[in-house]
């Protein structure tokens, strides 16, 4: 069983890695192209009033992860039934979500952007135009997140990485179009990701509809399941409430208090990171459906193996990349940009940081949601998340820099990862010291090895060879900070039975290839 799920896990890692590849080039690609198309302000403009949208995800994140969660329990057990009052119900809880989000986002939303955001006057109106467009692209992307839960729930991420590469390719094809129109380009940008959400979408439920016979709507009265989901998602509600203050309630506070072009900046950064994390989250969307159909099987040693297994490798892989990054970030913002708005290099490189952070709380996160007692955990996420917005505001308001808000979110986190293991302890019966052993120990001791070695190389690069052409310091520090980042992680971070395993691994590689 485990080596099945071995190989499961890693075909869908590779199918969602071939996604990513392609993506992340592409997108990057488009970031460039769109800011310098729109320019700085009205690029800000756009992060900060789409981001107004986004903080209504609260519902539909909440709603998602139990979706996804029913789906991945009734998938154990088989029972297409089932599968269909989960779906048919999902389907029904979220029409009900769209119509209270609808309210909100025309009434208090609206006033909001009207009045409280720092857009300039003669950008109001185009402002609004793009904020109507948010909220239809974020209501069809609602209603189709039960058809992704199924794939997801069937792992077939194989579907994933060709719609993925459409969707790209069309957004690729609306940046360049930009460039040769004449009418007002930020509107249309908006418009035109509201046309591509929408085609997107229906080849989702086209594919759902024709694969998956659960994945066809019939209107149940089941309040048993229906209270189940909802209750499920209202203390998850509580989480992703507080998640949408951390991001985008700060991004709206970053525009109160220092304007459009630090949105810009934040936006940019948030990009770069998606690009790395996007390596990682292709690992971890592979993953989950294991660990929560492991514990729904009753399989509770083989679910702990894989959290750890999972939280160690998923740090290693995003250190790899972020380590190199974070070394070169200034040279990787103007080969990326050209015109690098204020204040993104430091939002870059703390929010990398931040994410070296949070990417240990994924495997945790799903344990909760696979038991379905989430109470409080979602309490203690949500804590920590509320205290960094009420800080960082209270930070802006005694006139320390916009970048504080970052410095406070990874001070937090640090705390809220053991505030975590303390309520799976209490609750889970989580074994505090074997994580701390296994996996919290070996993380951070591999962790401070790269960062004072890449200080070194950096040193050492400039001084010996700041004679020489950019491109090569670039390339020479990448080089040695990915050896760094290998060495540290097969020397400090491994145990010797997963050296064994890694090398074993490798040699029946070679063997049946040679």
């Amino acid at each position: 069983m485990k080596i099945e799920n071995g190989k499961r896990i890693a075909k869908n890692t590779l199918m969602l890695y071939f996604r990513m590849l392609i993506t992340m080039g592409v997108t990057l690609y488009i970031s460039r192209v769109v800011l310098n198309t729109l320019g700085a302000e009205d690029y800000g403009i756009y992060n900060v009033v789409g981001g107004v949208v986004a903080m209504l995800a609260f519902f539909n994140n909440s709603l998602s992860i139990a979706t996804q969660r029913f789906f991945n329990v009734e998938m154990a057990c088989g029972d297409i039934e089932s599968l269909n009052k989960v779906f048919s119900t999902s389907v029904f809880s979220y029409f009900i979500i769209v119509v209270i989000i609808l309210v909100i986002a025309e009434t208090v939303g609206l006033w909001f952007v009207k009045t409280q955001l720092t857009i300039p006057v003669d950008r109001i109106d185009a402002a609004i135009w793009v904020y109507q467009f948010s909220i239809f692209t974020f209501i069809i992307n609602i209603l189709s997140t039960p058809y992704n839960a199924a794939i997801i729930a069937h792992e077939q991420m194989s579907i994933f990485a060709y719609i993925s590469i459409i969707e790209v390719l069309l957004k690729l094809f609306t940046a360049f179009l930009l460039i040769y129109v004449m009418v007002d380009k930020l509107i249309l940008y908006a418009f035109l990701l509201l046309l591509i959400s929408f085609l997107i979408r229906c080849l989702y439920v086209i594919y759902c509809r024709s694969h998956f016979e659960e994945c066809k709507f019939h209107f149940v009265k089941d309040k048993r399941l229906l209270n189940k989901i909802f209750s499920f998602s209202g203390w998850m509600l509580t989480g992703t409430l507080a998640s949408a203050l951390n991001t985008q309630g700060i991004n709206v506070l970053l525009n109160i208090f220092f304007g459009p072009i630090c949105n810009a900046a934040r936006g940019i950064a948030y990009q770069l990171q998606g690009a790395i994390l996007a390596f990682i989250q292709n690992f971890m969307t592979a993953v989950q459906p294991q660990i929560m159909k492991l514990y729904s099987k009753g399989n509770i040693v083989d679910m702990t193996h894989l959290v750890y297994g999972a939280t160690k490798y998923s740090f290693f892989l995003l250190l790899l990349l972020a380590l190199p990054v974070l070394a070169n970030t200034k040279f990787v913002l103007q080969i990326w940009l050209h015109d690098v708005p204020d204040n993104t290099l430091i939002f870059t490189r703390l929010i990398i940081i931040d994410s070296l952070i949070n990417i240990l709380f994924i495997p945790l996160g799903t344990i909760t949601q696979a038991s379905g007692r989430i109470k409080f955990y979602q309490i203690v996420v949500s804590l920590c998340f509320i205290s960094v917005f009420i800080f960082s505001f209270v930070a802006f308001v005694l006139g320390y820099p916009s970048y504080y808000a970052f410095l406070i979110s990874i001070f937090v986190n640090v705390l809220g990862l053991f505030f975590r293991l303390l309520i799976l302890h209490k609750y889970y019966d989580f074994d505090i010291f074997m994580y701390m052993k296994n996996v919290l120990v070996r993380i951070i001791i591999v962790g401070l090895a790269c960062i004072l070695l890449s200080f070194f190389i950096h040193f050492a690069i400039n001084f010996y060879i700041k004679f020489v052409d950019k491109w090569s310091i670039f390339f020479s520090s990448v080089f040695l900070n990915l050896l760094v980042v290998f060495f540290c992680c097969w020397i400090l971070g491994f145990s010797l039975d997963e050296k064994r395993l890694i090398k074993s691994k490798i040699k029946l590689f070679i063997k049946n290839r040679f």
